[in-house]
């Protein structure tokens, strides 16, 4: 056996304006949507909205990847932290690969002196084996996802920043 492989990204971003707004406009799945419209296509919550204990899917674009997000939240308390985990595939090669591996995250709202910082930390967590240290190394290094996935994560937050900030 191998030892595990978690990779952490993380996109912190300050916005101007309340902890509840930016919540209570964030974690609207039409929101979330237009956050990138080419890449998000589904966010539905177990109970209609982030509560812990409580599910969700969500299916989108990864870089040029299709995915599937089935999770649960951890601890939810609005509007300050959002704590979950759950499984997430990849459709690479048009589909004939479907690596599925474990994923988390965290959001929390911090008070800043010029508004809310929003820390925005997704976790992939690859398991400890030969077959984790395979999906591991394709996932740095083929199909560079730290990058892609960073960058995704700070597409969103940006679009929310752009929406919510008060200047």
């Amino acid at each position: 056996m191998t030892e595990r492989r978690l990779i952490e990204i993380k996109v912190e971003t300050i916005i101007n304006n309340s902890a509840a707004t930016i919540w209570d406009y964030a974690t609207v799945p039409e929101n979330w949507k237009a956050s990138m419209p080419k890449d998000h296509f589904t966010l539905e919550y177990e109970n209609g909205r982030p509560e812990t204990g409580g599910g969700f899917r969500a299916k989108e674009n990864i870089g040029k990847f299709p995915s599937h997000i089935e999770a649960h939240f951890l601890y939810v308390r609005r509007p300050f932290i959002l704590a979950w985990t759950g499984t997430a595939s990849l459709c690479l090669m048009g589909g004939l690969i479907k690596p599925k591996f474990n994923v988390s995250g965290t959001i929390i709202f911090d008070e800043y002196e010029k508004g809310i910082k929003v820390r925005n930390t997704f976790y992939v967590d690859f398991p400890k084996s030969y077959l984790g240290k395979i999906m591991h190394w394709m996932f740095l290094s083929v199909i560079d996802g730290k990058r892609i996935f960073h960058d995704h994560i700070e597409n969103e937050t940006l679009y929310f920043k752009e929406k919510l900030n008060v200047h």
